[in-house]
């Protein structure tokens, strides 16, 4: 089963802001996938 959770989730999870976690995932070139509305729904429900 995959996760999907958003950036902001990521971040909160991190102890970290969005943008910084931003700023760290392009100096790694890790490109970022947009999650639905759906998604962010189920989410929160964590």
């Amino acid at each position: 089963m995959t996760r999907l959770i958003s950036l902001r989730k990521d971040a909160e999870i991190m102890r970290i802001d969005a943008e910084e976690l931003l700023q760290i995932l392009d100096l790694l070139n890790i490109e970022l996938s947009y999650i639905s509305s759906e998604d962010i729904e189920q989410e929160q429900k964590w």
